[in-house]
């Protein structure tokens, strides 16, 4: 068999094939350049505070500014993320189109924002750990894969002070379970209530705390677990059950239950009354926000002088059972624990009536 080629043939046949890549390379724009952090003065005189191997002695979450991250980019369509190393949950994302970011060299397309402690709030970890996370920094978010970047750096976290964080990944010390139930005959039938109610229990063991006086926040970033909580903090029932109100700040949540090593305490919106903030020795929970986040943020008290771990539970949509009681501290609350509907309509349907007090301490 003869097999013969020819040499014009082949170089026509190769010039097509470069034309056509050419003409694709240019319909894409390009290949997009990989996010770079400044860290030299050649193009301009500014560089980065924030390098990788970056880190932050005493960390807790607060506004202090950790420093500037100064980096270039291919596109003006960026964005910046924090992300757990240990989990790989996204705890945070920067838009370039924030106020956040401002242009500090523009023949490069080199950008900067100041970070602060408070952008690393969420970030999961136990009292005294040392946590390792990321900045990942993405050049065009218009892109269907966008070209990115992380440098990596080490919080070490105060020692009074711990996070669990509930998000789309299975987390270190804490899971969540929601589920979905329609109101009851007497619900329906008595009260005109048809909506059903999604509650949400989330479980974190061994959480690793500083004794007395340490913080835990428990944040919600899960969109389903985050509802439930928010919807059943926004008022309260009243009256047996037959009429609503507005939960008001310092006002106690009767449909959130926290559970600290099966002893039920106390839980205010967004801050605690007076009493319980000056009562001695009070453990509590306050219901606002962490890292952007709705959060229960739990004040460990004399309880827990010397410990070193605790099992915590928190629920929402639920009430506590009728022989059920919560501790308090400074605040007796009685009113607050009149039954809902919820809880009124379960007791009716027994045929029993029951109005429960907290035990109070301090």
């Amino acid at each position: 068999m003869d097999i013969s080629f020819r040499r014009d043939s082949i170089t026509a046949t190769f010039g097509a094939l470069a034309m056509v890549a050419a003409l694709l390379l240019a319909a894409s724009g390009g290949a997009l350049a990989v996010p770079t952090v400044d860290t030299e003065t050649t193009d301009s005189q500014e560089t980065s505070d924030i390098t990788d191997g970056f880190s932050v002695a005493d960390f807790n979450g607060s506004a202090t500014d950790i420093g500037v991250l100064r980096a270039t980019y291919d596109t003006q369509n960026i964005a910046i993320e924090i992300v757990d190393r240990e989990t790989d949950e996204v705890v945070k994302r920067i838009s370039g189109d924030s106020t956040r970011f401002s242009e500090y060299d523009s023949a490069n397309n080199g950008y900067e924002i100041t970070l602060t402690q408070s952008d690393f709030a969420a970030i999961e970890m136990g009292a005294g750990e040392s946590k390792s996370v990321s900045v990942r920094m993405i050049g065009d978010t218009t892109a269907d894969s966008p070209p990115t970047a992380s440098i990596s750096g080490t919080l070490n976290n105060v020692g009074d002070r711990a996070v669990v964080f509930i998000g789309s990944n299975a987390t270190a010390s804490g899971v969540a379970e929601t589920e979905e139930e329609e109101p009851g005959f007497l619900q329906e039938t008595l009260f005109g209530n048809t909506e059903n109610t999604t509650t949400a229990t989330v479980e974190a063991s061994d959480v690793a705390i500083g004794g007395a006086g340490t913080t835990v926040n428990v944040v919600y970033a899960n969109d389903t677990v985050s509802s439930a909580f928010e919807s059943s903090a926004s008022s309260d029932s009243s009256f047996l059950g037959l009429s609503s109100s507005d939960i008001s700040e310092s006002d106690r949540i009767s449909e959130h239950i926290v559970t600290l090593d099966d002893e039920n305490y106390g839980i205010y919106s967004q801050i605690a009354p007076e009493s319980v903030l000056d009562a001695s020795g009070a453990t509590y929970a306050e219901y606002d926000s962490v890292g952007g986040y709705p959060a229960h943020s739990i004040t460990l008290g004399d309880a827990y002088e010397g410990e070193s771990s605790a099992d915590i539970s928190t629920t929402a949509g639920e009430e506590l059972g009728m022989f059920e009681s919560v501790t308090t501290f400074g605040d007796s609350g009685f009113f607050s624990f009149i039954p809902s509907i919820s809880s009124l309509t379960g007791m009716l349907g027994a045929g029993l009536l029951f109005i429960g007090r907290p035990t109070l301490q301090g």
